[in-house]
């Protein structure tokens, strides 16, 4: 904590910026590329883009996975330290020659910060069908709710044991419960729960595609609502009805376009809990939209990548 404490205050955007003399070093023996692609976070991979682009005389995106200057948990330890994060920010945004971004919220804002001559595109997270095909769901007493991650920081895993157990169902989890607030939280609650540890993605995506409901959950604060996770995408693809615990925003708007589940905030645990049946009797839904799947992405972001690289 003193160390980070220590880099925090004398280290912007971050502590990763100590890597950059080693970036242009290693770019020197390389032919120059017609475009660079700098994606974050950390932010200053960013920055080290820019040099790049400089020094190269090469075209740069910057691509955003998450925001800077917004994200919720982004705390300059002085005001001096905020004033100069949004000057980067600002600064590199309106010199890049395109950028992309993880949800439309981000694409929208930095669009706002970089001026209307700055081409933006939405590089969503995707799902490939191949590995997510539906699975026939084994006969159970009740229902299964998967959450396939890990617990940290601010997810808060009571909201989800606590609709599960009002709803008599069963929880499994595969991931990390960093804080040991899972375990807490099942011991308090009484949860039926059963941990599968660190699964490998192909093991994972396998379990989830045979629960009756998949769940995730966001933390419960207003900020978060740009956030459009990559579980979400895979959630989508396996085809199996989601249950959303978090504020509202992009990934409850996304899980109703695409008629995928139901979402709640963390205080409606009643109304989650008779969900849960709800959700558990619809059928597999294959095919999800093909704007979803990461090779319409890939092919869309690898046209904005030629026209950013050929402007002409």
């Amino acid at each position: 904590r003193v160390y980070r404490r220590l880099v925090n205050n004398f280290t912007i955007p971050d502590e990763n910026v100590l890597d950059i003399p080693g970036i242009l070093f290693a770019a020197q023996s390389q032919p120059p590329p017609d475009v660079i692609i700098a994606s974050g976070p950390p932010n200053s991979i960013f920055l080290a883009g820019a040099l790049l682009s400089k020094r190269l005389g090469s075209r740069y995106i910057l691509d955003f996975r998450d925001p800077w200057t917004e994200h919720p948990r982004h705390a300059p330890p002085t005001p001096i330290h905020t004033k100069l994060h949004s000057l980067f920010e600002t600064q590199l945004l309106k010199s890049a020659d395109g950028i992309s971004a993880a949800t439309e919220y981000m694409a929208q804002r930095l669009s706002l910060l970089a001026g209307s001559t700055i081409p933006v595109h939405p590089f969503y997270n995707g799902y490939n069908p191949s590995q997510t095909e539906p699975a026939a769901l084994p006969s159970r007493e009740k229902p299964l709710v998967g959450f396939y991650g890990s617990f940290y920081g601010l997810i808060d895993p009571k909201p989800l044991v606590k609709a599960v157990v009002e709803a008599n169902a069963k929880l499994e989890h595969a991931g990390f419960d960093l804080d040991g607030e899972l375990a807490t939280a099942v011991q308090e609650y009484g949860a039926d729960f059963e941990s599968l540890g660190m699964l490998t993605p192909q093991e994972a995506r396998q379990r989830m595609s045979q629960a009756n409901v998949v769940a995730m959950v966001l933390p419960d604060d207003p900020s978060w609502a740009y956030c459009r996770t990559q579980k979400l995408a895979e959630y989508l693809g396996c085809g199996r009805p989601i249950l959303s615990l978090g504020p509202p925003g992009e990934a409850s708007e996304l899980i109703h376009a695409e008629n995928a589940g139901q979402s709640f905030q963390h205080h409606q645990i009643r109304e989650a809990a008779s969900a849960i049946h709800a959700l558990a009797d619809r059928p597999t839904t294959p095919n999800r939209s093909p704007d979803l799947q990461w090779e319409t992405q890939t092919k869309e972001m690898a046209k904005f990548v030629e026209r950013i690289a050929n402007p002409s």
